[in-house]
């Protein structure tokens, strides 16, 4: 599937959620496609500065691995890299990948 990125500015976390129930509401609503109906669904992942890192490719690289994060909880789901446990950290650390 495609993805894409969101900067914003220093937003709190419940601002960040509530963007993303937003989010997940109006990709879902369903739409007419060619000749099929559709309904589109989204994983979400997230990386704070400077929480999680300082420059944006590491926090691309973070919010991307909790996205893979989120897809692996089902459909609609976000996910915070701050939130990911410690197993899933050690083994991006040592080079893991989704």
């Amino acid at each position: 599937g495609d993805e894409f990125i969101v900067f914003l500015p220093t937003v709190d976390t419940i601002l960040i959620m509530s963007l993303i129930e937003e989010m997940f509401s109006l990709l879902s609503k369903p739409r007419v496609i060619g000749k099929s109906l559709m309904a589109i669904s989204c994983s979400v992942g997230i990386a704070l500065a400077p929480q999680d890192a300082n420059d944006a490719h590491t926090l691309e690289f973070l919010a991307d691995q909790a996205m893979y994060k989120a897809k692996s909880l089902g459909k609609r789901c976000s996910c915070f890299f701050a939130s990911m446990d410690q197993e899933n950290i050690e083994w991006i650390s040592k080079g893991g990948t989704s």
